[in-house]
């Protein structure tokens, strides 16, 4: 394993995903959904600690859920199996496939001016067409497009 010498916290790793920071803290909360060294946690306080995840550990809860939305199915299927809190689950269940994504619904309600262009790629999974906010660098997300 390569020497860390960076952290992302869950929010900001969240908002480079376009994913509910539940959802994510959710995954990551269970030590058995990512490989050991992929999350740390950072005391901010004597009783107070935020998870950060490695380069590593942004990598696997992104290929997790991009590899668990290829249906429906597998998608309830997977927040079954990694989510435990239920009213999380069912919150998400509840929502169109489109709009389980938070990336979908912040971008749904910012003014277009706020937008990169839209970057349309194709991937083992489909085609996909990819908004991006412009405070966000498609690049370090993992998204396609500049």
């Amino acid at each position: 394993m390569a020497t860390v010498t960076h952290v992302r916290t869950l929010d900001y790793v969240a908002k480079m995903l376009g994913e509910d920071p539940e959802l994510l803290e959710a995954i990551v909360s269970n030590d058995d959904n990512l490989s050991y060294g992929a999350s740390i946690s950072v005391h901010t306080g004597p009783d107070d600690t935020i998870t950060a995840l490695t380069d590593d550990g942004i990598d696997e809860p992104k290929d997790m859920l991009t590899a668990a939305r290829i249906t429906t199915e597998t998608w309830h299927a997977f927040l079954d199996d990694f989510v435990d809190d239920a009213e999380l689950v069912a919150r998400i269940k509840a929502l169109s496939p489109r709009e389980q994504s938070a990336g979908y619904a912040a971008c749904r309600r910012m003014p277009a001016e706020n937008l990169r262009a839209p970057v349309l790629s194709a991937d083992g999974f489909g085609v996909r067409l990819t908004l991006t906010p412009k405070g966000i660098d498609p690049s370090a997300a993992g998204l396609p497009g500049a």
